[in-house]
């Protein structure tokens, strides 16, 4: 007979699961009771449900089997907890089965106290898990404002300026992963490039993205995008690497130099400069092109080429297209011109020249940028006509969400 001692080095309640240790524990007690008389259970142990009479409950063996209860839904969590699982889950378990066993009991089984039953369901939130939650609602209101598109540096810009709260990225990203928000695939592109390629034309851009003063550098190149299968639009674009913005911008069912042409002619009228300006491109076709070339004599730009199959020298037009398409494009599908044109005016006019901060001006956005080089009012943010964000709660220090006084 048992005597309380560890057979085999290994503990016969060890190897029963919840339901088992419940039931044991259930029938045992009026059994070992009786037989406690007669010595063949530890006086000791009975209190604690550990030691059965052998004659009563046949123990299994302490090989691992899978546990037969695990294909009823009901009783998957019952089957899986047990006394060496973590603290929580045991809580949880107990809080679960409260109204199928005694506390006392269900404590006893999974070695809790009953103190510690009672404090976990009847815990208070902290002043941290509040702010949490306070925090947590703006970033939902904002990822959705956004419609997805920023990550943690954008979210702890966009709570500094529009609400006044200072908060880490590590809490940002921390919260974020408690929200379970899906987020954006990031892959880097591969370039083939030729070793020691043939430079034809000249590189005045030199990589120097950080121009002093708008109208000092102009980038452009093309992009595709699908409307088919075997079908696609092509998106020009032009930007200025003082602010980042996007200057012009058209989409055109054919990728040549009229389209090219046009664009910088609707970035020539809309800033209509004075100075001469480097334009930055790749060596394609469309930017050799005469009446391309004629066009940048007659207003005093300077043309610049990266080198052949090296985008990093257009680093900037690349990113652009990057989160573009990560960002807008390939979220959707397109089925006509149309489209494509009205999907890149939301997301170029809207949100990324008018809402979105960017790291290289220090998280204002480009209207903000440019502000002290123009004569005008602040720029008001709106953004797909929502109302303007009421002030929100002020830190007094990091993490505080209480109004300032």
């Amino acid at each position: 007979d048992y005597q309380g001692k560890p057979v085999g080095g290994w503990h016969p309640w060890e190897c029963l699961t919840l339901e088992q240790a419940l039931t044991a524990a259930t029938a045992g007690v009026a059994f070992a009771a009786g037989r406690r008389e007669e010595g063949r259970v530890a006086p000791g142990l009975v209190a604690d449900f550990t030691v059965l009479d052998r004659d009563i409950f046949t123990l299994p063996p302490p090989a691992k089997k899978e546990c037969p209860t695990r294909g009823r839904k009901s009783d998957l969590k019952k089957s899986e907890c047990h006394i060496h699982a973590k603290l929580q889950v045991r809580l949880k378990a107990i809080y679960r089965l409260r109204f199928e066993h005694t506390t006392v009991m269900l404590c006893r089984v999974l070695h809790v106290n009953r103190s510690t039953y009672y404090n976990f369901i009847n815990k208070r939130p902290s002043k941290r898990e509040v702010e949490n939650q306070c925090l947590r609602k703006l970033l939902l209101e904002i990822y959705m404002k956004a419609k997805k598109r920023i990550g943690t540096r954008a979210f702890k810009i966009i709570l500094l300026r529009d609400y006044g709260i200072n908060v880490s990225e590590g809490r940002i990203l921390r919260l974020l992963k408690s929200m379970t928000l899906p987020k954006m695939s990031t892959l880097k592109p591969r370039f083939k490039s030729n070793t020691s390629p043939v430079f034809s034309s000249d590189n005045l851009l030199k990589q120097e993205f950080n121009p002093k003063s708008p109208n000092q550098v102009w980038t452009t190149d093309f992009t595709y995008i699908s409307i088919g299968p075997k079908c696609h639009v092509y998106l020009c674009a032009i930007l200025d690497l003082y602010s980042r913005k996007c200057i012009a911008w058209k989409v055109s069912d054919k990728i040549d130099a009229r389209l090219a042409c046009d664009t910088l002619k609707m970035a020539l009228n809309k800033r209509r400069p004075k100075e001469p300006i480097i334009f930055h491109s790749d060596q394609g076709s469309q930017f050799k092109a005469a009446s391309f070339r004629k066009i940048l004599d007659e207003h005093q730009l300077l043309a610049s080429y990266s080198k052949p199959g090296y985008p990093y020298d257009n680093a900037v037009t690349e990113v652009f297209f990057k989160y573009l398409k990560q960002r807008e494009i390939n979220r959707r599908t397109y089925h006509s011109l149309h489209e494509v044109q009205l999907s890149c005016f939301e997301y170029i006019e809207q949100f990324y020249n008018n809402y979105n901060p960017h790291a290289a001006n220090n998280g204002l956005t480009p209207p903000e940028r440019n502000l002290p080089h123009e004569n005008k009012t602040p720029f008001r943010r709106s953004f797909s006509g929502l109302p303007q964000p009421r002030a929100g709660p002020a830190l007094r220090r990091r993490g505080d969400c209480r109004r300032r006084g």
